[in-house]
């Protein structure tokens, strides 16, 4: 989602026709803005939400929560998905 684009869009649309709520993970929360990942959680959540809306997305069914990266520490790393 840096940023979102139409394929990610479709991928979300695709998935709200197989469940009732869809939860978003991103990553990398709370890590510095680099060239690879530019933007901040709060802003790709928020590109997120603007683009479903313009691709009439019901976004009230859709859930984003940040999760923080934990590198060569893939137990921890999935703790925090299962605590999301």
């Amino acid at each position: 989602f840096q940023p979102v684009h139409y394929g990610h869009l479709q991928v979300i649309k695709e998935a709200l026709e197989k469940t009732d709520e869809l939860i978003i993970i991103l990553g990398s929360h709370n890590k510095a803005p680099t060239c690879r990942n530019p933007f901040t959680t709060q802003e790709r959540a928020e590109m997120i939400r603007i683009s479903c809306d313009e691709m009439r997305i019901d976004r009230n069914r859709v859930h984003i929560v940040p999760v923080e990266d934990h590198p060569y520490n893939l137990n921890r790393w999935i703790e925090g998905v299962h605590a999301a």
